[in-house]
């Protein structure tokens, strides 16, 4: 048997849903339809999420919703119309208004605590994991265990750096230099040539790289007596060599994400050389190991390309250097 429901807003879902009685709702019409039967919703702003209870079965046995002939369209929000909105003294053009969570039925956005994402909003000395979020307030656990609370709306009006992202994708990035002195970039002799090529790491490169420059010196007629002519290689060029092979080295470097060793704008402070690679590794402590190891292997090495790293003087430079001057002068 085929029934026919009929819904209004005025109706009532405690009624039985004929032309005559009603329901409220188009929910309540859609828990009561079986295949075959038809619900027609009268004109009207119906604000509800409806969830059909049953499918139709076939082509023929389908369960209809349609608009009541003659009337105008109804329309369905999942808006409710919310009164009592107050503007911020604070904030202009900023309102705020309290809900009862009773509002949401039984399904509440605000009732389960959401935990997890890094927020970061050094104006309001937020830096941490987000561990509740209500009506009012957001609140943040700070990696010094400080809780800060944020209200929701500035999440909306002002700026904040969320770092779920990182933690879904498949590393967190580590961009690093290392300042190079700028006196200490010279060209490869062949004895520096031939002690790279012991090195695991640059064999193939420095064999590979040093044929290609042979065969165009060659090929131009290059005055190989003056180094200047031709092509060369430098040892800081073998330098970033060896890097980019020894970060594809490591297992906690994803090699899918960007990875690279990249010379910047050199300055008085001499030639950043910068690593620019994404640790497999993104909780904060297996990270800042696996980012420690790697300078520190980095800094270890520096001496064996006879390269030196700039730093400013210290109090121990100065005393090396001022015995040695009163020397001189006595002398």
């Amino acid at each position: 048997m085929k029934f026919e429901y009929h819904v209004k807003p005025t109706g009532s879902d405690a009624a039985c849903g004929d032309a005559e009685h009603p329901f409220a709702t188009i929910s309540k019409a859609a828990q009561m339809a079986s295949p075959g039967d038809t619900v027609i919703v009268h004109e009207g702003v119906y604000r509800e999420q409806v969830d059909p209870k049953r499918g139709g079965l076939s082509e023929h046995e389908r369960i209809t919703y349609c608009g009541a002939e003659g009337e105008a369209r109804p329309v369905i929000k999942g808006s409710e119309c919310v009164q009592g909105w107050t503007e911020l003294a604070d904030h202009p053009h900023v309102w705020t208004v309290m809900l009862d969570n009773t509002m949401f039925g039984d399904f509440n956005p605000f009732a389960t605590p959401i935990f997890g994402d890094w927020l970061e909003m050094p104006k309001y000395g937020a830096d941490g994991v987000v561990i509740d979020i209500g009506l009012t307030t957001v609140k943040v656990r700070n990696w010094d265990n400080t809780i800060t609370t944020i209200p929701p709306y500035l999440l909306v009006s002002d700026s904040f750096q969320n770092w779920r992202g990182m933690r879904e994708s498949g590393g967190r990035r580590v961009k690093r230099s290392i300042n190079i002195d700028m006196t200490s970039v010279r060209f490869c002799t062949p004895e520096m040539l031939a002690k790279y090529r012991k090195i695991q790491l640059l064999k193939d490169y420095v064999e590979q790289t040093e044929e290609v420059i042979e065969k165009y010196n060659a090929e131009n007629g290059i005055d190989n007596s003056i180094l200047v002519n031709g092509r060369r290689q430098t040892n800081l060029g073998v330098f970033r060599a060896y890097l980019t092979a020894y970060l594809k080295s490591l297992p906690d470097v994803n090699q899918e994400l960007t990875c690279m060793v990249r010379q910047l704008q050199p300055t008085d402070r001499g030639i950043p050389i910068e690593l620019y690679f994404f640790c497999a590794l993104k909780d904060w402590v297996p990270y800042e190991g696996v980012q420690a190891d790697v300078f520190d292997h980095v800094l270890a090495i520096i001496p064996e390309f006879d390269l030196q790293v700039f730093q400013s003087p210290s109090g121990r430079d100065f005393q090396r250097v001022l015995p040695a001057a009163s020397e001189e002068k006595g002398a």
